[in-house]
């Protein structure tokens, strides 16, 4: 009996520090149209972007270039385009100098730039945050983002951008 009590209180203290890990690595993000914005770092400055899986690449606002120090590099190719209003004729070029994290997390992946404005005001009217990017489905995809909308998280599995398997990332949603 005594050695089951001891099993049983090392499993609430295991438990219990794991909850405490998970709670410190949370990080608020609101809903728009049922699609989660997660605030981000942009070559070290607070900025909102927007998961959307119904694009393939990551797409920086072009007009933010000044604010977050990256560079925007001519590219043309005519496959990439973007679902949305306003949007008919937009040229994308290359995004160099820029660095995304979530939490203390590097995200990497290629990375386009266009004037996305419309999308922005739009967002920023709806929900109140201001998106200077959208992480598309191939940034998501490469980092295993598991988005989970009735716990309201979106989840990150650590052991993808460290050799160490010892933890997740994980960042709740907030309506």
């Amino acid at each position: 009996m005594k050695v089951f009590k001891t099993i049983l209180l090392v499993v609430l203290i295991s438990s219990m520090s794991v909850n405490m890990l998970c709670a410190q690595r949370e990080q608020a993000i609101v809903l728009y149209k049922n699609k989660p914005l997660v605030e981000v770092t942009i070559n070290g400055t607070k900025a909102w972007a927007l998961l959307d899986a119904n694009i393939d690449f990551t797409v920086f606002n072009a007009e933010d270039q000044d604010v977050y120090g990256f560079k925007n590099y001519k590219y043309s190719n005519d496959q990439y385009r973007l679902n949305m209003r306003e949007a008919q004729n937009l040229n994308f070029q290359v995004v160099g100098d820029a660095d995304i994290s979530i939490g203390d997390e590097s995200l990497y992946g290629a990375k386009l730039s266009a004037d996305i404005s419309p999308l922005v005001r739009e967002v920023s009217a709806s929900s109140g945050r201001r998106i200077s990017l959208i992480i598309g489905l191939n940034m998501m995809k490469h980092h295993g983002f598991s988005i989970d909308v009735c716990n309201s998280t979106v989840f990150i599995p650590r052991q993808l951008f460290k050799d160490s398997l010892d933890s997740d990332q994980s960042y709740s949603m907030i309506k």
